[in-house]
């Protein structure tokens, strides 16, 4: 079974009906055959993976409650306040061909690693059913996003100034939720791509700079105060400034933490946004480096009583004020919530903060041992220009290094076997050549190939 994490890969191949009723047959285990929230995105195979998944769980003894259509973090927070666990069918930003399940439990806690190479174990083992008259209901309930929304703006203050807003929501479900927040928050709404459409035609649905051309024009036209853009199922946020700039994911969640989390607090962030924080808030917050992957960030968080965190490609997680899922729509109510308050364009707020460069590149898939060059990358570390502190027990597939100007990540992930560098920096010069020589002196040598590298 070619699946990779939450169980995605291309629909009808890797991932078919039978395979989702398997899925959701081990599941109701994990939930202890409770009651269990179940939500869809809008890719073509969406409706018949979702009556399998749905299916499997109720063969097992789980009531379920059908939301439909709705943005995964909401059926992360409804799952955490009305039900046992919950599931979402979605790829994310992946291609319109692939889709995926994703598991929930109580607390509205992403599924990791454990959990689902469990249920894998398990696929080649004959499915167990209920008798017929302990088989369980589905009841559909589409007042969910009513609800969500609602507790939403409970937790939201806004200031007296009047913003324009364009939103792209990159024909995903973010679409749904997104408009509809902001017009009931009194802002002017510009609209892109904010039809569902399937097939993803208006952009691709990775919101990356180079797939939101039109969104920075479009701000700049009609003389905006932001920009947003979003992935296929609505918890990543990529922020634009009032001059159609993009903001970087690390300099994003740095400018939230500064406007909304008090002084003394824990944060869990990703390793590779460790040393911009570091950096802008010395000893103000009780920074806590962690690996990446939201299951991670999530359980360190819970461990850490943390109040806020992320990753710095736009997943802002909000524990202490919401809910610990990265959840793009509450993020957009709390950047709208600040410029409304601050009075200020967001590109003179930001224009304070640090100029930060993020370089991230990845390999094909690898088949060496990590483990096995964990001292030849260390030894790297060790000489200038890095020289600097060196974290060597973050993950067992994870090194970092940083040093005045620079943070340096190299991993392998667990889920792709890719190998990846990421450079948090303030000198973009020196963390090229730094990227440059990880690579040929490192990894090259031990048969990683990353081909953004090798086109140089």
């Amino acid at each position: 079974m070619g699946l990779l994490y939450n169980f995605r890969g291309i629909a009808g191949e890797d991932l078919t009906p039978d395979i989702a009723l398997k899925i959701g047959n081990l599941a109701a285990d994990f939930f202890l055959r409770g009651n269990v929230a179940v939500g869809s995105d809008h890719r073509t195979s969406s409706p018949m993976l979702k009556s399998a998944l749905i299916a499997g769980l109720i063969s097992k003894g789980c009531e379920v409650v059908d939301y439909g259509l709705l943005p995964t973090p909401v059926v992360a927070y409804l799952t955490k306040v009305r039900h046992d666990g919950g599931s979402m069918i979605t790829a994310s930003h992946n291609p319109p061909e692939w889709n995926g399940i994703k598991f929930f439990n109580s607390e509205g806690l992403v599924f990791g690693p454990e959990e689902e190479n469990e249920m894998k174990n398990r696929m080649s083992l004959p499915l167990e059913y209920e008798s017929w008259e302990k088989i369980s209901s589905v009841s559909i309930d589409r007042n969910g996003l009513y609800f969500y929304l609602k507790s939403l703006l409970d937790c939201i203050n806004l200031g007296s100034k009047e913003l324009k807003i364009v939103v792209d929501a990159g024909g995903g479900v973010g679409a749904l939720a997104i408009p509809r927040l902001l017009e009931e928050m009194g802002f002017q709404v510009v609209k892109l791509n904010c039809t569902l459409d399937p097939f993803f035609k208006g952009r691709p649905p990775e919101p990356r700079p180079e797939n939101l051309l039109i969104l920075s024009r479009k701000i700049r036209e009609e003389n905006a105060d932001l920009g947003f853009a979003y992935d296929g199922d609505c918890d990543r946020i990529v922020i634009y400034d009032d001059r159609g700039r993009y903001v970087p994911g690390n300099l994003g969640m740095i400018f939230l933490a500064d406007q909304f989390v008090p002084k003394g607090s824990k944060i869990v962030v990703n390793v590779t946004g460790f040393f911009g924080m570091k950096h802008f808030f010395g000893g103000k917050y009780h920074l806590i480096p962690e690996k990446w992957g939201q299951t991670f960030l999530q359980r360190r968080m819970k461990e850490e009583e943390s109040i806020f965190g992320g990753e710095p490609d736009g997943h802002y997680m909000w524990p202490g004020f919401f809910q610990s899922y990265a959840d793009a729509i509450f993020s957009t109510a709390k950047v709208v919530e600040a410029i409304s308050n601050i009075g200020e364009p967001l590109s003179e707020v930001l224009s304070k903060y640090p100029s930060l460069h993020l370089l991230r590149v990845k390999s094909k898939p690898w088949s060496g041992s990590f483990q096995a060059i964990r001292d030849k990358i260390i030894a790297f570390m060790e000489r200038p220009p890095m020289s600097g502190q060196i974290y060597a027990d973050i993950d067992s597939h994870l090194l970092y290094s940083e040093t005045d100007t620079m943070g340096l990540t190299i991993r392998q992930s667990h889920w792709d076997r890719t190998v990846r560098i990421e450079i948090e920096t303030l000198a973009l010069d020196e963390a090229e050549n730094v990227l440059e020589k990880a690579y040929l002196d490192v990894l090259k040598p031990e048969g990683v190939v990353i081909p953004d590298l090798e086109m140089r």
